[in-house]
């Protein structure tokens, strides 16, 4: 510590250094008479009554000397945080007398062990506060303990609880806290549109499946069920011509051995009845499963398909055709995939 009576000694020695370079200023001669009081009391251990005049004089006079000097009784008074700001400022100011500046880093450097820095890292336009105190600096010196250090930057808050110790920087990281939002995904238009009470009329959106998709399944699906209805009629008819013939001949007891005779007339149309119908039911049986084939293949292309797999394949992606040729008729089927 600084005995007082070297205090005294140098705040006389502090001001005079001043006086040659401002012997004309007036404000030196309003500051003297209270610095010399300031003196007095600091020389009588009334050190708030002291530093109270010193401020006055510095109001007056700003001298970094005097500065020096105010940082020394906030030092005494426990201002540790005051006087360690005051004793940097006086320090780096290019009038202060060098006479004094070892001792001033000396004080800086045991007030730097004694205190802690809370170094706050955030964007460059953040509003930070330290125990709800505005700071300027990203590096603030603080007392021992825990502070609560707060931030900002447009409608992001964030706030952190930080435990200081003395000597020692807390480092408090809040870029990640105070990062943009990500952007919202655009709302879908159509929704939107339909809100009840927005007063736009709902969007027009095109219907998942046409009428005429549902007519083509069904038709094909009707037409092989009226086939295979078909088949099985002329099955039917044939076994029973079939059953004829079988029964014609068993009554005319065989009579077809003479191919004039009337009996073996009666078999043989039976006969052809039985192979006519069995053809008939045999076209009818393959034009229902045409039918059917080219039902099931619209309903998948048309139901089963997304949109955009079918948009994406040919224009034609089912179909169903009479073909004909000299020797016949028929019905060609197909599906694009």
């Amino acid at each position: 510590m600084i005995p007082r009576t070297i205090v005294a000694l140098a705040c006389l020695a502090s001001l005079s250094v001043t006086s040659a370079a401002f012997a004309d200023d007036t404000r030196k001669q309003r500051a003297e008479p209270i610095f010399q009081e300031a003196l007095r009391l600091h020389d009588a251990n009334r050190d708030a009554e002291a530093l109270a005049k010193y401020e006055e004089a510095y109001a007056i006079y700003p001298s970094p000397n005097v500065l020096f000097w105010i940082a020394r009784c906030e030092e005494l008074l426990g201002r540790k945080l005051d006087a360690l700001r005051d004793y940097r400022h006086a320090t780096t100011n290019g009038l202060f007398d060098p006479t004094y500046m070892e001792r001033g880093r000396e004080r800086i450097r045991d007030l730097e062990s004694q205190v802690s820095r809370i170094d706050i890292i955030g964007p460059e336009r953040m509003h930070a506060t330290i125990d709800g105190v505005a700071v300027t600096a990203k590096e603030t010196n603080v007392l021992p303990g825990h502070h609560t250090v707060a931030a900002s930057l447009g409608d992001r808050a964030t706030t952190r609880d930080v435990l200081a110790e003395a000597g020692s920087n807390a480092r408090v990281d809040l870029t990640e806290d105070l990062a943009p939002h990500p952007a919202s995904p655009k709302p879908d238009v159509a929704r939107s549109l339909a809100t009840p009470g927005s007063g736009a009329a709902p969007a027009k959106t095109e219907p998942r499946h046409g009428a005429g998709e549902y007519a083509l399944v069904g038709g094909f699906a009707g037409l092989g069920a009226a086939s295979f209805l078909a088949s099985a009629l002329f099955a039917s008819a044939s076994n029973s011509s079939r059953a004829d013939a079988v029964a014609a001949g068993a009554a005319s007891n065989h009579a077809c051995d003479q191919p004039t005779s009337a009996g073996c007339a009666a078999v043989r149309s039976k006969n052809d009845d039985a192979n006519r119908d069995r053809s008939l039911s045999i076209a009818a049986g393959v034009t229902s499963g045409v039918f059917l084939a080219g039902a099931a293949a619209c309903g998948f292309v048309f139901f089963a398909l997304p949109r955009g797999e079918r948009a994406r394949g040919s224009a034609r992606a089912a179909w169903i055709a009479p073909a004909v040729d000299p020797r016949g008729a028929a019905v060609e089927a197909g599906v694009h995939f």
